[in-house]
Order: structure tokens, then C-alpha cells, then sequence
């Protein structure tokens, strides 16, 4: 549900910047960046956090067996 959250604002503070333009000004501009950065570090991390879950939860998925 985090990464749906996370994704769908995103797109939300790009369609932002978008649709004012140049209205907002830099620092705007700066805090819509600065926002994107964040979020895009959360998604990053949830996604790592849920690889790291599913290694745990069955370890013999996560290494494939040599032959």
C-alpha cells in the first residue's frame, strides 16, 4: 500500500509542476524536487524491504541451486 502511496504522489507533484508552470517559482521548483527525491528514496527502500522479506520468509527461493 506504501508503494502505491508513494508512486501515485509522484505523479501527482509532477502533473503539479506541470500544469503552474513557471508560477511557483525556484523555490518551488526546489521543494517539488526535493519532494520527488524523497519519495523516490522511500519507494527504493520499501522495495528493498520487501525482497529482503521474501528472502527471509523462504530462503531456498532466494538462491538458485547450482548444477
Amino acid at each position: 500500500m506504501g508503494l502505491i502511496a508513494a508512486t501515485r504522489r509522484i505523479l501527482v507533484v509532477t502533473a503539479e509542476f506541470s500544469v503552474t508552470g513557471k508560477d511557483g517559482g525556484a523555490e518551488r521548483f526546489r521543494d517539488g524536487m526535493l519532494e520527488v527525491a524523497l519519495l523516490t528514496l522511500m519507494t527504493v527502500a520499501l522495495v528493498g524491504s520487501l525482497l529482503m522479506l521474501r528472502r527471509v520468509r523462504d530462503p531456498g527461493k532466494a538462491v538458485a541451486p547450482r548444477s
